[in-house]
């Protein structure tokens, strides 16, 4: 998952796009030529061109050499996607929700089977979707990369900004697995769902530069609330 930095005039331009998309009528989702929505939209050609290249990353829109561009309103359509978003904050902002990280106390201990030997910090990050538990996340990290002691009352929005603030690292990739499992007693309880009910379980593995994993994350998703999906282009 990744997340594109940028300026507010592209996102300005960015977001008019999408308007146009979504108001557009239905029988054609060809988008207007270049030159006209540089005169609808007020803005540079450059600046309209890296909206629509951005929006062609996304899924939005497809480009056809002679053709032009056309869209996709049902991209649109998925708003929890992780292809796009790179923390669960923005992943749940994105679908219309207002949203509170809760951290547990930090503990000291030896690690899950499959995740590494010697000790860890272990965290939990709920995160509240309009005061309604939607993601829970443990975080495993190795004692011995933590440089700064971790401040209990500074709760960071994602487990990369943590590792920067107190380890230093600099993470460049993460790989996830996904599954469904059946939910434990506690995370069950959180999400106010039967013990039967099964959960997407997320296992997480951090990168650093040099390849050396540096943290781990286990984390829950509450099925009444997220609802994950991707785009996948077809790039032949």
């Amino acid at each position: 998952m990744y997340r594109v930095k940028v300026s507010p005039l592209y996102l300005k331009a960015r977001e008019t796009l999408i308007n146009l998309i979504r108001q557009a009528p239905s029988g054609s989702n060809r988008l207007p030529s270049e030159e006209e929505l540089i005169h609808t939209m007020g803005v540079s050609r450059s600046t309209v061109r890296e909206a629509l290249l951005a929006l062609s990353h996304e899924g939005i829109i497809s480009k056809r050499q002679g053709l032009g561009n056309f869209f996709h309103r049902s991209a649109l359509e998925y708003p929890m996607r992780v292809d796009l978003v790179y923390d669960f904050v923005e992943l749940l902002q994105r679908a219309g929700y207002t949203v509170e990280v809760r951290q547990s106390q930090f503990s000291y201990k030896t690690a899950p089977e499959g995740i590494g030997e010697g000790e860890f910090l272990d965290v939990t990050w709920i995160y509240l979707a309009d005061g309604k538990p939607a993601i829970w996340a443990d975080m495993f990290i190795p004692c011995v990369r933590i440089k700064k002691v971790p401040d209990p009352d500074s709760i960071e929005r994602s487990l990369p900004e943590f590792l920067h603030k107190y380890c230093g690292e600099k993470t460049v990739q993460s790989v996830a697995k996904m599954d469904a499992v059946l939910p434990s007693p506690t995370i069950a309880e959180t999400f106010n769902i039967p013990l039967t009910r099964p959960v997407i379980r997320w296992d997480e593995v951090y990168f650093n530069l040099t390849d050396e994993k540096i943290a781990f994350c286990k984390v829950f998703f509450n099925p009444n609330i997220v609802s994950l999906s991707m785009i996948r282009k077809d790039l032949h």
